[in-house]
């Protein structure tokens, strides 16, 4: 659409404003009118009936000038209502979306097809929702010829290759095709309550694996351990020359002997790229050569059965010598107890998340001398004791880059002060679902009863810049640490709180120091 046409449309939408608003006017006229007449609210009562009815009025009984006012009220109301729903039509024409440039328009496009690379948590179709899945490509191609065009020549929208049993049979053939020769990311969502045969699962997978050279990333989830034995065996001879990212998933949400799974052979073709893996409750053959130069490994809940041994996990390690991320959650490596092993190096290690019981042995194993980012979750109280004792002051370099700490349903016991030195680099603390209350103690930068004219007192944490709380704390023993920190110029810059445990009055209180902006807090600036 040209701008000399936009401006003629801009034109008439102001001249049927103007209608509107008349009509409007005289509407508002009319309707004092009608309310003149002493019998109009009776009126007006039987009009409605009628209409809620859905039966003609008759007017007999009233009077014939009250009905011959309110038959012009409904003639002008029904006209206001053409031209409002005419200048909205008129207004789509000229919306500034539809002026947006293709390029633009196909980057969000792109964008909003992002969901379909990960696994929802209610599949579409699922008997419990009973809904049909609808790809994103399809709903964005369906609103108007020129976002048709748009999507059609976007071929990176259509890469993204979800897949379910309850779908739509054309829609992986469809999205392949359109995608051009693009690096596919597939999405394999088998979850199901009775579970499929095989015969359905080959049926269910023909459309997808004659094009696993092509694939970049593929996802699989199943609550059944059979349909994940089953897919291993499709996948165990294939090769796939572009493969970055494996990851798969038993939900456990089946019956027991659906807990976790060993498949023993996947992509015995080679993956010469593949660089990151993720498994739920289930064991892969941890010695294949596709396991080698990961950056990004995921271990979850692996099973008594399952779990790596130490020497497993230990050549893991070994051939990842550019592992960055390292994930361990629940049970994932035996570690016999009052055994001495080896250290395992990780010299690239960035990230690190673990959770579970052994988190002081794990640590005490890993010599991650680039580690920035580490997260503990589900540890319970005696392991977050035997983790503080480990800590004494020769480690103070342990972890020399390390920056952000995380602590996920952690049961925390007061922090000792050799966990205090070790990690007094980090510039982000977050605790959610964990004893606030005893870090809260730490970071204030004199405690109660010091000595005053012992001069100055560092407080732990001597570097931290934002701390966030997602759980309960005391509003008055926060607001004092706050204050504490600034006076002795360890001020924080950002602050994120549970608002839900926070008063009004609190609120003000935190202004003095704090600039407010909803449950995020700021330092003001000096």
């Amino acid at each position: 659409m040209k701008w000399s046409e936009r401006a003629d449309i801009k034109a008439i939408i102001t001249e049927l404003d103007s209608q509107a608003t008349h009509r409007n006017s005289y509407q508002q006229s009319l309707v004092m009118q009608i309310q003149e007449f002493p019998e109009w609210e009776t009126f007006v009562a039987a009009v409605d009936e009628a209409a809620r009815l859905n039966i003609t009025f008759n007017p007999q009984g009233f009077d014939k000038e009250l009905c011959s006012i309110f038959r012009e009220f409904q003639q002008v109301k029904n006209s206001a209502n053409r031209i409002r729903a005419a200048v909205a039509e008129l207004e789509t024409l000229i919306a500034p979306l539809q002026f947006m440039p293709e390029e633009v328009l196909s980057l969000i496009f792109q964008l909003a097809s992002i969901d379909s690379r990960t696994i929802p948590q209610q599949i579409p179709g699922y008997p419990s929702d009973g809904t049909a899945f609808q790809p994103i490509p399809l709903i964005i191609a369906s609103v108007s010829r020129r976002w048709r065009c748009i999507a059609l020549k976007t071929t990176a929208l259509w890469a993204n290759v979800y897949v379910a049993m309850a779908r739509p049979k054309c829609w992986p053939q469809l999205a392949i095709q359109k995608s051009g020769k693009r690096k596919l990311e597939i999405t394999i969502d088998c979850r199901a309550n009775d579970c499929p045969n095989e015969a359905r699962l080959d049926c269910f997978l023909s459309e997808i694996l004659p094009h696993v050279g092509r694939w970049s990333a593929v996802s699989v989830v199943a609550d059944h351990c059979k349909v994940l034995e089953t897919i291993g065996i499709r996948l165990a001879r294939l090769a796939s020359p572009t493969l970055q990212e494996i990851r798969i998933s038993l939900t456990g949400r089946g019956s027991r002997e659906d807990q976790h799974i060993t498949i023993p052979a996947i992509f015995g073709g080679g993956a010469p790229q593949l660089s990151r893996v993720r498994v739920d409750s289930v064991a892969l053959t941890w010695n294949s050569p596709i396991l080698t130069r990961l950056e990004t490994l995921d271990l979850r809940w692996l099973w008594s059965d399952t779990k790596l041994s130490y020497h497993q996990f230990h050549d893991l390690m070994k051939v990842s010598p550019t592992l960055t991320t390292l994930v361990l959650r629940g049970f994932y490596v035996q570690l016999l107890p009052a055994t001495n092993y080896d250290a395992i190096q990780a010299p690239s290690l960035r990230h690190l998340e673990i959770s579970g019981d052994s988190v002081c042995a794990m640590l005490s194993l890993l010599v991650t001398p680039a580690l920035n980012s580490l997260l503990l979750a589900n540890v319970d109280e005696s392991e977050f004791r035997v983790l503080g004792n480990f800590f004494q002051s020769s480690m103070t370099n342990r972890y020399p880059s390390l920056r952000s700490l995380t602590l996920l349903n952690v049961k925390t016991s007061k922090p000792t002060p050799g966990f205090l030195e070790v990690m007094s680099n980090i510039e982000d603390l977050t605790i959610i679902n964990a004893g606030s209350e005893d870090f809260l103690a730490v970071l204030r930068a004199r405690q109660e009863g010091d000595d005053k004219s012992a001069g100055h007192v560092m407080p732990a944490f001597p570097r931290l810049h934002n701390l966030t709380l997602l759980h309960d704390v005391d509003p008055e023993t926060l607001l004092d640490m706050v204050r504490n920190r600034k006076e002795h110029k360890y001020p924080l810059e950002s602050l994120i709180v549970h608002a839900g445990s926070l008063s009004s009055e609190f609120h003000q209180q935190l202004q003095q120091y704090l600039r407010v902006d909803g449950i995020y807090y700021r330092i003001a600036d000096q």
